[in-house]
């Protein structure tokens, strides 16, 4: 997200309930036009992300798909980080 979008972001936060709800309506031309109304030089590159178009790794289309298990168990000293867990209780050989 572009600097100048944070920025505008954050003036709208601060305004009435009334006017945030008006610029969430609005289409990406009125916000422009907003926005440089109230200051800010937004473009339609502000409006990208950049993610749509991008292709998810192995490890992310498992996560998402619920075939991956991963936890931080490690850093709390109470397990293992992978798919295979042999703790009693847990998705291992449930000992």
């Amino acid at each position: 997200m572009s600097e100048v979008m944070k920025q505008f972001l954050e003036f709208i936060s601060k305004q009435e309930k009334e006017t945030r709800e008006k610029v969430t309506e609005m289409e990406k031309a009125e916000v422009i036009a907003f926005a440089k109304e109230n200051g800010f030089a937004l473009t339609d590159a502000d409006f990208e992300t950049g993610e749509e178009d991008e292709e998810l790794t192995l490890d992310e289309a498992k996560a998402v798909s619920g075939g991956s298990f991963s936890c931080n168990c490690t850093t709390m000293g109470v397990g293992v980080i992978g798919t295979e867990m042999d703790m009693p209780g847990t998705f291992g050989d449930g000992k």
